[in-house]
């Protein structure tokens, strides 16, 4: 089961370095999506702010949560489905 686990994690967060510099390249280029409206008025409907800032300042973040979730994880023994 480890394994698993593992490798979701590395895939997670290859997705979220490949997700990390799309976004970036389209706010470098100023690249307009159709879908960005509908995205920032669901995120505005649920709370959530536009903090901005480089993809260095997202991989920032995306370390620090994984971090703090792991150790949530492996504190109070979280044990996935299989």
């Amino acid at each position: 089961m480890m394994g698993v686990c593992l490798q979701e994690r590395e895939y997670l967060l290859r997705l979220a370095k490949k997700l990390t510099w799309q976004l970036g390249y389209m706010v470098e280029q100023n690249v307009e999506s159709p879908l960005m409206p509908a995205v920032a008025e669901k995120f505005e409907h649920h709370g959530a702010e536009d903090g901005g800032g480089l993809t260095e300042k997202f991989g920032d973040f995306i370390r620090i949560e994984s971090k703090k979730w792991a150790k949530m994880v492996k504190d109070d023994g979280v044990k996935g489905d299989a």
